[in-house]
Formats: structure tokens, sequence, C-alpha cells
């Protein structure tokens, strides 16, 4: 393990450094668990990263955010070193360029973050997905969602009066985790809808700007669907040119609506095709409440909660594009895995044969102990980042000029729609200007 970089401090004891992280302003108002060496060295292990392997970055605030930063954080989240894997993809997700973390972060209106579970994590790591999944009792739900946001804090400087110019804020910018209730449900997953293996384990990242409740008794899927439409359109979402296509809201289908939906024959993609036209069609009248959706593929339905009454609750966006990334997680029983290609990290956003270009450069980096990491596809450019940490010669690895002209090149024949690359090289004195200090 390289050696940690975080700014030491000692103290008498356990409770003199909770204290200190109050006055330090490091927490989000509750206590936190210190961060000592040893518990962010276990979290590191248990996500087989490198202190320094950067996550992401947000440009607008020169920040970058390493694995250090982010272990240090689910630490004093309460994380179990196991749930860092997830921490790292919702953290990799919420960095993604089409998440807009300046304006999401910052905005007057107090956006929130949704982290969405699926594929074999839920269970392993107990990210509850039915009876109260929305609410407090779960220690994987609670802390995954509190790490991103102590990261959004501490590393990427929202701080209330600072960066983070909420005028009232609101309790889910604590925490807001839950898994798609995937057993319960003969629904497609949602991350298989957005291009996965069912066996591989994704996060999804939504902003929500507002969490509308639809209660409905009624036996009829079609008087449930018109329920779901006429609360989410008299709230309305206007357009975002700058998020275009991908703009989505998340519709989570409780248990009764599920049930009643499933009993009228409609899959997932029916609700969605049908939900759709619902949402989008055009007003008469002073106000055009319809919803911005390109598609039925942005009413995306994600099934969750538990028993009882017939509700449904829909997360309205701030301007931004729900992301995602997969879950590097260790097989049970076995240490951290390490992924042997890129495809094997899936990002699910590449054609088969773009994936196979990538792979194959991934293999000349691998030689000297580097990795490419695809961070994310917006449009026509495809964003890089040159992992170094394993490599023991970074000035071995092919230059930055070179791999960008091969990756663009290749990249583009293998799928004419990219036609840019950006690659993050830590090497390149451009890109190497260090963080804000940080805890």
């Amino acid at each position: 393990m390289t050696a940690l970089s975080s700014q030491g401090h000692t103290f008498e004891d356990a409770d003199e450094a909770l204290e200190a992280c109050f006055e330090l302003g490091w927490t989000d108002g509750l206590p936190v668990v210190p961060a000592t060496p040893e518990r962010v060295e276990a979290m590191l292990a248990a996500g087989g990263l490198g202190p320094h392997e950067v996550l992401g970055e947000v440009p607008t605030r020169k920040v970058t955010v390493t694995a250090e930063k982010a272990a240090v954080n689910a630490v004093m989240a309460g994380c179990r070193p196991e749930y860092f894997p997830v921490v790292v993809a919702a953290v990799r997700a919420f960095l993604q360029t089409k998440a807009n973390a300046h304006s999401t972060t910052a905005t007057l209106a107090g956006a929130a973050h949704a982290v969405i579970v699926n594929g074999p994590a839920r269970r392993r790591l107990g990210i509850e997905s039915g009876q109260a999944c929305f609410g407090p009792g779960f220690r994987a739900n609670a802390t995954i969602g509190r790490a991103l946001r102590l990261v959004i804090r501490n590393v990427c400087r929202a701080v209330p009066g600072e960066l983070d110019r909420a005028s009232f804020s609101w309790p889910l910018r604590y925490s807001f985790c839950f898994g798609e209730h995937e057993e319960a449900s003969d629904w497609t997953p949602l991350h298989v809808q957005l291009g996965y293996r069912p066996e591989q384990s994704v996060v999804t990242v939504q902003s929500v700007m507002r969490l509308l409740q639809v209660t409905d008794f009624h036996p009829e899927p079609h008087a449930i669907l018109d329920a779901i439409a006429e609360h989410a359109r008299f709230n309305g979402l206007q357009r975002d040119e700058w998020a275009g296509d991908g703009r989505s809201v998340v519709v989570v289908v409780g248990t009764e609506h599920y049930l009643r939906l499933l009993d009228g024959g409609f899959t997932k993609e029916k609700v969605q095709e049908q939900l759709w036209p619902r949402l989008v069609a055009d007003t008469v009248g002073k106000y055009d409440n319809k919803l911005h959706l390109a598609s039925p593929a942005n009413v995306m339905v994600v099934a969750a909660g538990g028993p009882g009454i017939a509700q449904s609750w829909v997360l309205v966006p701030h301007l931004a594009v729900p992301t995602h990334e997969p879950v590097d997680l260790p097989s049970a029983g076995a240490g951290p895995v390490v992924a042997t290609s890129t495809a094997d990290v899936g990002r699910g956003m590449l054609r088969p044969a773009a994936r196979a270009v990538l792979d194959e450069l991934d293999g000349i980096v691998a030689a000297d102990g580097a990795r490419l990491r695809l961070r994310a596809v917006t449009g026509p450019v495809a964003e890089l980042v040159l992992d170094l940490s394993g490599s023991t010669c970074p000035e071995c690895v092919l230059p930055k000029d070179l791999l960008v002209e091969m990756l663009t090149s290749r990249l583009s024949a293998a799928d004419p729609d990219i036609t840019e690359v950006r690659l993050d090289d830590r090497r390149d004195p451009r890109e190497a200007e260090p963080a804000p200090p940080s805890p």
C-alpha cells in the first residue's frame, strides 16, 4: 500500500478527536468515526485501490477526488470496509460530467442525491430495498449515502454558506441510498436496462430536486399511471438544454402498485411506454406542466419498498442526468477483485468493438503497471483515466499525446459516434494541480 497523504492529527482520546472533527468543520452535524490511518488503509484494501487513484474531478472548483479522500470520508460516515466498493462507484458516478456536480451541490434549491444499488451487492452488504428502504435503521443504506455526502462536503467543498448555497437545504442531504428490490419483482432490473449484465453490481446516482409521494388505492393499472403522471406534472420539469436527451425522472414503484400493475400484465417496459406519453403530452392553459423527457427510457422505473400502503414515489431531478458505475465487488470470502480488462470494469457505455479496442490498449499500458479506466461517454466524447497507482515506472508508460492519438483513432474507427477522447493523465503538469486540503 502506497503511503497515505492526508494530514495527520494527534489526539488524547476518541472524544477529543470527535470534538475536533466538529470544530474543524468535517462533519455534517452528526458524530463521525475518527479516520485513523489503520481504518483508512482497511477501507482502501477492501476496494482494491491505491490511495492516489483518481475517482474524478470537479473542474470548476479545481477539486480532484482520490480514493484516499473517499476512504477517509467513508470511515467518518461509519461504513464497514466491505461497503467501500459501492462508495467508490457512487463517487465516480457523481463526478461524471453529466451528473453536474458543481451545480447540484451549489444550487439555491438544495438538490440532494439518490444512490440506487442493483445487483449482488445489495444482498451481500445488506442494502435495504424493501420495507422502509428510504428511512433509518439500515447501516449500509445510511452510511453509504452519507459517505457520498461527506465527500461532497469535505472534498468538493459544498459547505453551507460557502459553495453550498441552498436557501433551506433538506434532510435528504444527510444520506439517501436504497436498492432495487429485484427478488420481489419479475421486472427487468434497472442496471440491466442500462446495459449491464444481471450478475454485475451497479450504482446509479440521480440528483433529486423534489421527492413526490403518489398514494393511490385504485386497483386498475391505468388509474395508477394516471395518478403518477398527475403528481409529476403538477410539479413540472423545466426544459434543460444542457442535460439534453439524458434528462430523466426516477419512478420508484411500491409493492402494492407493482402487484396491481403485474396483475394487469404490465412489464417495466410497458409501464415506461405508457407513462411517458402521459408525462410529456402538451397541455392547454396558462401553465405548461409537461415533463421534458426525450423517450420512455427517460422514465427510469425502480421496484422498491414494502407491502401495505399503495404508494409510489417520483424523484424529480435537478439540472443533471442520472449516471451509473459498476461496483468492483470482491468475491465472497476472497480478497479484492482486480479487474483484468476494461470490459471487466464495465462502464456499460461502449459498443463491443470499442470495448475490445480499449481492452487491447489497456493491456499495453498494463505491461508497465498502469490501467486505462473509462470514466464516462458523453455524446461524442469518451473520458478516460490513466491509473498509475500500480506502476513503479510511470515514465515508462506510453506518453499522453501518443495514447490520446491511438485511443481517438481506434475508438472512432470502432464506434463512429466517438470523435474525441479526453485522458486524465496525472503525469501531465496541467492536470496535476493539487486539490484543496481535506480531512
